[in-house]
């Protein structure tokens, strides 16, 4: 079971979390996000740099996030 969580730096920029809230099991969500953005951009857990997101489709605006038991995700929405 995923939960998808999205926020607001205080310079503005938007970011989404997706997570599993499963602890025994792996998951794969297909994340449809409202307002397509031009880009999305994943957060490393290790550095913090940002690199563009493997599978995201600015034309449907959805993405696929495969994620390990009680992983996450975080992303940076682009304009």
């Amino acid at each position: 079971m995923g939960l998808v969580g999205e926020f607001e730096s205080e310079s503005g920029a938007r970011y989404l979390m997706v997570v599993n809230k499963d602890f025994i099991d792996a998951v794969t969500l297909l994340v449809t996000l409202r307002s397509a953005p031009s880009h999305l951009q994943e957060v490393s857990k290790q550095t913090g740099t940002q690199m563009m997101a493997a599978g995201y489709s600015p034309s449907t605006g959805e993405i696929t996030v495969q994620l390990a038991s009680g992983d996450g995700r975080l992303f940076r929405l682009g304009e």
